[in-house]
Parts: structure tokens; sequence; C-alpha cells
């Protein structure tokens, strides 16, 4: 081997030698430093997640502090607090609600554009609007509702198999607010499951009730009641409402003069039941269900304790009374805010016959209205229990029934006699009767045996 070739490869070698030198000091520093940013980025991390854990201990100790000063509050705190809630709410003109009666249907305007509005997944509150053949006048009171400042609701409308082309109203306004929920029956179910069956679809935190000739007549009446029930977790927020007939205001609704702040039970379920032997007609103040808001699972509860059969029975009349006489025994809590914010119409909404007949809609055979009244009292008696309140409540809604003429029993119990003389015949053998209400219902029962024997013959 040449010297020069000698020395090329020893060249080569110590080259290689110090490359590979060189490229283990670079990997050693390279690691280094790669173990040196691991352990910068998991500091930062480790820093991170200990200031979110923090923060987040921080958040739900307050959560759970506010939750407990809240549960620490006596009635009398929580109450004060809403009265303190209250004063700061402006009452409303009642000029403006004069005014608002006198606009066309077709013109209440949203406060904003008309876009298309999301649907909410969450509502606070879901707004159970029913109708039957009331296409004329279902704008107002689908705009009424749109127009309610408090934005996160759910519309559920329940149509009772209209004649009329209420549906594809309802389907228009759909197509831009995607709260509205429809709920349609191809077969005529009476006010009562019409209603149940949209009460039933609710998602909201709370429900209330609106018939589909009626209006909200304050924009911030939802919002402003929401506030109070949310403030005392309350299971019913009542407010008030003014009935029009013949264009003319003819009085206000749920008004009660007896009532002031918290009601709860067991005063509550007694507090609406005015018994007296010398009224002429037992009065129950709240009998109405609309122009109130209801916790929603107070609501559930309370038509799971009356019970399908009667739930989903046909009814027209006095449908309401058995909600309400139920409602309160199974709500906890009532509040009563002495303000305008329901509009009960008894003149140019009601009773119009539908211009467009459906002839998809099938009709049940109709019962009578005093057949519907009889159906309540016979919830009651088959519901109530056996104490003097009870019987009393039960005996008193029989003469009061028996006290409008378009109620009287001589003339609307016709094949159901049997129904009505258990009723009687198991109130006269309690001993929870006074003699003058004994007397009457004896008075009542003889002329139903007189309708039934000039039936017979």
């Amino acid at each position: 081997m040449y010297p020069e070739e000698k020395a090329e490869i020893c060249s080569d070698i110590s080259n290689y030698k110090k490359r590979k030198k060189k490229k283990r000091e670079e990997s050693k520093i390279y690691i280094i430093f790669c173990f040196i940013k691991k352990i910068i980025i998991i500091f930062y991390i480790s820093k991170f997640f200990a200031i979110f854990i923090i923060l987040s201990i921080i958040f739900f100790m307050k959560k759970i502090n506010s939750k407990g000063k809240q549960i620490n509050l006596s009635n009398a705190e929580i109450e004060q607090n809403i009265e303190n809630f209250v004063q700061t709410i402006p009452k409303v003109d009642k000029n403006e609600i004069v005014e608002f009666r006198r606009i066309n249907s077709h013109n209440i305007l949203l406060d904003s554009k008309e876009t298309k509005i999301k649907e909410n997944r969450n509502p606070d509150i879901s707004i159970i609007l029913t109708s039957s053949n009331q296409a004329h006048c279902i704008h107002k009171a689908l705009r009424s509702i749109q127009n309610q400042s408090l934005k996160n609701i759910e519309i559920i409308v329940s149509i009772d198999c209209s004649y009329d082309n209420s549906t594809e109203i309802i389907k228009s306004y759909m197509k831009k607010d995607k709260r509205i929920v429809l709920i349609e029956h191809d077969t005529k179910e009476g006010t009562m499951k019409n209603r149940n069956d949209g009460i039933r679809k609710a998602k909201g935190k709370y429900i209330t009730i609106i018939d589909g000739d009626d209006t909200l007549i304050q924009k911030n009446i939802l919002k402003n009641t929401l506030d109070i029930a949310t403030l005392g977790n309350l299971d019913i927020v009542e407010f008030y409402g003014n009935m029009y007939a013949n264009g003319e205001e003819k009085s206000t609704i749920h008004y009660h003069n007896d009532v002031n702040g918290i009601i709860r039970q067991p005063e509550l379920r007694n507090k609406f039941f005015d018994i007296n032997e010398n009224n002429t007609y037992f009065a129950m103040s709240c009998r109405v269900i609309w122009g109130k808001l209801i916790k929603n699972e107070i609501f559930q509860k309370t038509l799971e304790k009356i019970g399908p059969k009667y739930t989903d029975d046909y009814m027209i009349v006095f449908e309401d009374s058995l909600i309400s006489i139920t409602l309160y025994q199974v709500a906890q809590s009532f509040y009563l805010y002495r303000d305008f914010g329901y509009y009960y119409s008894r003149d140019e909404f009601s009773g119009r016959f539908p211009l467009i007949p459906n002839k998809k809609c099938k009709i049940k055979a109709k019962p009578n209205k005093g057949l519907d009244s009889l159906k309540f009292i016979t919830y009651l008696y088959d519901t109530l229990e056996d104490n003097a309140f009870d019987k009393k409540i039960i005996c008193h809604e029989i003469i009061g029934a028996n006290n409008f003429d378009y109620l009287k029993f001589s003339n609307i119990v016709n094949d159901h006699f049997d129904m009505f003389y258990r009723v009687v015949d198991g109130l006269l053998n309690t001993s929870y009767l006074t003699e003058k209400e004994r007397e009457k219902l004896v008075e009542i029962k003889k002329e139903v045996v007189i309708k039934e024997n000039s039936l017979k013959k």
C-alpha cells in the first residue's frame, strides 16, 4: 500500500470517528433538549390544569355556598326578596291593554325584523296554545306569544280537529319560527285531552296555558313571572287577567283580596276552597288553568294523580276545575303576582263557525255540558279524602252546578242517574254535612228522581 493511500485511509477513519463522536454529542444534546422541552410542556400543562382545577373548586364552592344560603333562607326572607323584586317591576298601564285589543290580528308586529327563529332545546317555558276552529283569531294569540321579551320558549299548538284552516295557518308560522310544535287530532277529543296532550310533550321547566281566542297583553309577563318563580323556587305563580265581552271590559279574573305573599301547604290546599253554606255556589278561586306559570314536574304529577280515565276523557266544561282542584293538592307553593298579563275574550273571537270545512275531522258522540260537570263531581267523590272538608267540597259543587240554568241536574243527568245517585247517597250517609246542606241535597235528588220517572213513562 502506498503511503498516500494509507494516509488517506487514516484521515477518513479519523474524520469518521470525529463525525461519529460529534453525532453522539449532538444526539445527547438533542435528547436533553427534547427532555427539557417535554418537562417544560408538562409543567405548563400541569400549571394549566392546576389553575383549572383551582378555579373549578372555587366556582363549585361558591355555587354550593350560594345554594346553602338559599336553602338557609327562611320563608319570610324568600318572600321579602320576591316582594322587593316585584316593587322594581313597572306596572302595565291598563290603557295599553285597551289599545292592544283594538289591534287587528294580522297587524301585531314583532319587536325585531321577522327572521327565522331557531328551536330552543332547553326552553324556560313551554306555552300550550289550544285551538279548535279559531283560524280567525289564532294569529293574535301567536303574535302575542312571539312578542314576549322572553325568547327562550317553546310554543306547543294543539289543535282539536278543527273544521277550518287552522293547521295551515300554524304551519305557515312554523316555517319561520322553529320553536313552534304542532299537535294535530284527526278526531274531536275535547278540551281536556287536547290540552293534556300538549302538556305531556312540554320540555320547559315551567308551563303556561293559553286558549286560542285569548292573548298575552303584556310583553314582559312571562319574563316577570319566571323571575319570581325562580327567585322563590315556586310551583305556581299566578297573574291577573281581564275579561272582555261585546267590546267592553267586564271583570278582572283571579282577583284575590285575601291572598298575600307565598301560600304553602297545608294552607295552600285549603286556601282556595271557600265553603259557605249561605253561598248559592261553592266558589274556588283560580278555577281556570290559564293565567298561571306552573312548574312542569308539578303539572305532570297532577295529570298522573288524575289518571287517564279523566285526563283522556272527552270534556269541554269543568276540565279547568278538575285540573285546578288536583293541582292545588300536588303543588307546595303559590304566589299571586298582582299585575295584568292575560286577555280573556268572550266576544269577537269566540264561537265562530268555520268558513272552510275540513272533511277529515271525525267527531265523537258529543256529550252535553251537564255530563262534564257530573264527571267532575264523580271524580271528586272518588279521589277526595273521607273527611268533613272534602265531603263539603263535593256537596257544594253539586249545589253550585244545580244553581246554573244550563247545568240543572234534573235536565242533564239523563242516562247517568246511577252515577249521580251513588255520589249523593254517599254524601247523605256521612255525618259531615250540616242540616242545611243535607236538605239541599235531598231537594236536588228529588228533582232528578222526578226527571228519571218522567223519562220512563
